[in-house]
């Protein structure tokens, strides 16, 4: 028995089969964060690049969420699983008209009184239109490996921030 005891021929198998698994599930673990945060960056990136796209007779004609599509279709095809992807377009308020004011410069105040700097310039009035609009967008990715699926369920849920942009919708109007 004593015998037996000293022999150490297979302890070193034994220590890699009880470390093995740890080592498994660090690195199929990571394999799954790694494809959360890809997609959550590729997503976020997606809604950028669309957002930036939409114009206000995109808003007007109802043409958005198609438009968003084909951008998609072009740009991420390869990369996410487009039917998976949900769109949220929303309209944050109605047309804003502001008001503001500019100055220009007035050769005929500049004869009149040309001691004083600020009576050179005519003030205007002016205008413009826009409006905000929001975009969202959700994804559900599968995990691709059986550590991922223990861990995450059947499907990740990934969504980008709301992402805003303010759309130029009229000028000038007296």
């Amino acid at each position: 028995m004593r015998k037996l005891l000293e022999n150490e021929k297979g302890q070193s198998f034994v220590e890699f089969a009880l470390i093995l698994p740890i080592i498994l599930l660090i690195v199929t673990f990571s394999m799954d964060i790694f494809c959360y945060v890809n997609s959550k960056t590729i997503l976020s990136s997606a809604a950028v690049e669309c957002l930036a796209e939409v114009s206000y007779k995109d808003v007007i004609d109802k043409t958005v969420e198609a438009n968003i599509k084909k951008i998609l279709e072009k740009n991420y095809k390869g990369q996410l699983a487009l039917e998976k992807i949900e769109i949220e377009f929303s309209e944050k308020n109605k047309l804003i008209d502001k008001k503001y004011s500019f100055y220009v410069y007035s050769s005929e105040l500049a004869n009149q009184n040309s001691k004083k700097y600020w009576s050179q310039f005519e003030k205007r009035l002016s205008n413009y239109k826009n409006q905000e609009v929001i975009l969202k967008m959700k994804y559900k990715m599968e995990p691709i490996t059986f550590m991922g699926s223990l861990f995450f369920g059947s499907e990740i849920n990934i969504s980008t921030n709301e992402y805003s942009k303010m759309l130029y919708a009229g000028g000038y109007q007296p």
